[in-house]
């Protein structure tokens, strides 16, 4: 009897089950989305935008507007996408600020801000002001460790100027000016502290808004053992402005230790450590790890070397789609003409996988290869002056488009020393 009772009750609770399922997907149809509505007509929209057919994607998210408000925001950052990728970047902007204006959950307005960034540094459109920009910078060349050089007191001025071709932009050009000022002096035949200031400004010949400027306070200290080891300790902070607008702060720090190995052979291992502080968007505030090692050879009876290094880094932001781990293999080295003229060289091959789905290409999680390559030729004219010329050229290999290009550019620059 009680087998009998114990049955009958799961057979009731079955029924019960299936009947409260039946009840929520009729007092809820939402679900899923009934044929011929808004949220089935912004559901192909999306399908569609994903797809890249585009024309169907507006005829969708357009019809989906006429008959469900509520979705109006999402459909109007939709559609501004749309136009970026048309580069109709006077529509995109007027539908993204749009968008905005309506109101967007918090994950989406960070990603109407990216939109109106990329809108701002690649669109022909007049000066608009969006809530987050993005710039890239290229930093002056460095070895990092002078190993073979000798060691000199005073003041020293080093200036470059670049003008190259953007290579987004193709009908405008950008101008480069780094500048900066080094005091070096020495403790003892030991130790040795360097205190430095660097000033990076761009200058856009027809987009003045995109200028960009860098101030950078370092101070390094040099310590050699009695056994030959040379430890470096160096910090930095930076100051960034964006069209005088402040943008971004950072602070390096870096550590390296180069010793001694066998006959000519050297070695490094080098830490660095930098924290961003982005004044225009928390989101992309972040860590950033970088390990390196390298081994050093120097020809006998010559002040020429070659290197080859290994680099693993990692940033951490608190958006996880600008989080990526980075992996880079490099090759570097000098050579002596003379006493008056020498060349040095720097190849590279960076990859760059980022965790997180991409801001404009949703459906894509960013993948970078970057190819390297910089030549640098210095001519010391007399004791206290020196001249070079400086080449580079960058390949960057993207699943993204917008990050898919080829930059190149020539410097003339002067070192006064004192």
């Amino acid at each position: 009897m009680r087998q009998c009772f114990y049955r009958a009750g799961i057979k009731l609770r079955i029924c019960f089950f299936v009947f409260a399922i039946l009840f929520v997907f009729q007092a809820f149809p939402s679900f899923a989305a009934e044929e011929g509505t808004g949220k089935w007509h912004f559901d192909n929209g999306v399908e569609a935008y994903n797809d890249k057919d585009y024309d169907t994607a507006i005829e969708n998210f357009k019809r989906a507007d006429e008959l469900d408000s509520s979705l109006e925001a999402e459909i109007h950052l939709y559609l501004g996408r749309i136009a970026i990728n048309k580069k109709k970047w006077q529509i995109a902007s007027v539908e993204i600020s749009r968008a905005k204006e309506m109101g967007l959950s918090r994950k989406r307005d960070h990603e109407a801000n990216i939109a109106l960034a990329y809108i701002l540094v690649y669109g022909d459109i007049p000066r608009r002001r969006p809530t987050q920009v993005a710039s890239k910078q290229e930093k002056p060349y460095s070895f990092g460790l002078s190993i073979s050089e000798d060691w000199i007191d005073g003041i020293t001025l080093p200036l470059t100027v670049t003008t190259a071709e953007d290579p987004v932009r193709e009908d405008d050009f950008c101008t480069k000016i780094i500048a900066g000022a080094d005091y070096k002096f020495t403790l003892d035949e030991n130790r040795k502290i360097t205190i430095g200031y660097d000033l990076y400004q761009s200058l856009y010949a027809d987009f003045s808004h995109l200028n960009f400027q860098g101030h950078t306070f370092s101070g390094i200290y040099n310590h050699k053992t009695e056994n030959n080891i040379s430890l470096t300790a160096s910090y930095g902070f930076s100051y960034y402005l964006l069209d005088n607008d402040h943008y971004m702060n950072s602070n390096v720090i870096n550590l390296n230790v180069f010793f001694p190995e066998k006959n000519n052979f050297y070695g490094k291992v080098g830490y660095s450590f930098t924290i961003s502080d982005n004044k225009l968007n928390t989101d992309q505030d972040t860590n950033i790890h970088n390990l390196t090692l390298a081994q050093y050879y120097f020809i006998p009876d010559t002040k020429d070397f070659v290197s080859f290094g290994y680099v693993y880094g990692n940033s951490n932001p608190d958006l996880d789609r600008w989080e990526y781990t980075l992996h880079k293999l490099y090759m570097s080295g000098k050579h002596e003409f003379n006493e008056k003229s020498k060349i040095t060289g720097y190849l590279s091959y960076a990859t760059y996988d980022y965790k997180g789905y991409d801001t404009l290409e949703t459906t894509k999680k960013r993948n970078d290869d970057i190819l390297s390559f910089v030549a640098k030729y210095s001519y010391t004219v007399n004791n206290w002056s020196e001249v070079y010329l400086r080449y580079s050229q960058s390949n960057h290999n993207s699943n993204i488009i917008r990050q898919d290009y080829t930059s190149r550019g020539a410097s003339l620059g002067t070192v006064l020393t004192w």
